[in-house]
C-alpha cells in the first residue's frame, strides 16, 4: 500500500534514468579516487570485478565492465567544464535518492541544498578510499589463496560472497539511518537492509537464471541485449532498495 501510495515504481523508473545517466561519471570518480592507492595496479582488475560482480548479474557483468572502463577512459579526457558535467551529473542521482527517502519517511523539514552536498560528497570521496584500503591490506591474503590448494580456495570464496554480502547490508543500513532526516532507528535499519540485500540475490539469482535458460533477449536485440537487461536490472534493483 505503501509502495502504491508513495508512487515508488514510477521513483524507480526515474532512478532507472539518472542511474544510466550518472553511471559513468560516478565510475570515473571511483576510479580517479582509487587510483591513488600505491597498490591500485595489481588491485585494478580484482577491485573492478567486484564491484560490477556485487551489483549487476553475471551474464551482462563482463559487458557492462567493458564499456564502462572505455567511458571512463574518454572521459578522463575531458577538460575543466567537461568535469564539472559530470560531476554534477552524478550528484544529481544521489541528490534524487535524498528527495525519495525523505518522502518515504514523510519528512517535513529537510537538511539544507549545502549540508547535503557536504554529505555525499564525503561519501563519494571516502566510501572508494576505505574500500580500496580494505582490498590494500588483504591483498596478500588474495595472493596467498590463489596459490593454495582448491579447498582452500572454495573456503576464500564462500568467505569473499559472505562479506560482499555483509558489505551490501551495512551500506544500505548506512543509508536508511542516515539518510532521512528523521531518527531512524540502527535496528530497523538492519532489518530493512538485510532484507533488501537478501531479496536483491534472490532477483540476481532468478534473473540470472532466466537469461541462462531463454536467451530470448539475445536473439532478439543481438549485441543490443545488454542495454535492456541493464534497464530492467537496474529498475528492480531500485524498486528492492526503496
Amino acid at each position: 500500500e505503501r509502495l502504491r501510495e508513495d508512487r515508488l515504481a514510477q521513483t524507480a523508473s526515474s532512478l532507472t534514468f539518472s542511474t544510466v545517466i550518472a553511471l559513468v561519471p560516478l565510475f570515473t570518480l571511483g576510479l580517479a579516487i582509487l587510483s591513488a592507492l600505491p597498490s591500485y595496479v595489481q588491485l585494478e582488475g580484482w577491485i573492478e570485478g567486484w564491484l560490477i560482480s556485487s551489483l549487476v548479474p553475471e551474464h551482462i557483468a563482463n559487458t557492462v565492465l567493458q564499456y564502462l572502463q572505455l567511458f571512463a577512459e574518454k572521459a578522463s579526457s575531458l577538460g575543466w567544464g567537461g568535469g564539472v558535467v559530470l560531476l554534477i551529473t552524478a550528484f544529481s542521482i544521489v541528490l534524487t535518492f535524498d528527495r525519495t527517502l525523505n518522502a518515504i519517511w514523510r519528512v517535513r523539514r529537510r537538511r539544507s541544498f549545502l549540508h547535503r552536498v557536504l554529505m555525499y560528497w564525503a561519501v563519494l570521496t571516502l566510501g572508494p578510499l576505505i574500500l580500496g584500503g580494505t582490498l590494500a591490506l588483504t591483498s596478500d591474503l588474495l595472493a596467498v589463496a590463489s596459490s593454495s590448494r582448491s579447498v582452500v580456495r572454495t573456503l576464500f570464496d564462500w568467505v569473499g560472497g559472505g562479506l560482499q554480502f555483509l558489505t551490501t547490508v551495512a551500506v544500505l543500513a548506512l543509508l536508511y539511518r542516515m539518510v532521512p532526516n528523521a531518527p531512524v532507528r540502527l535496528a530497523h535499519a538492519l532489518t530493512g537492509a538485510l532484507l533488501a540485500a537478501l531479496v536483491l540475490e534472490v532477483c540476481k539469482g532468478l534473473m540470472g537464471w532466466y537469461l541462462g535458460a531463454v536467451p530470448s533477449y539475445s536473439v532478439i536485440y543481438g549485441a543490443f541485449a545488454t542495454v535492456p537487461i541493464l534497464l530492467v536490472w537496474i529498475y528492480l534493483l531500485w524498486l528492492v532498495v526503496l
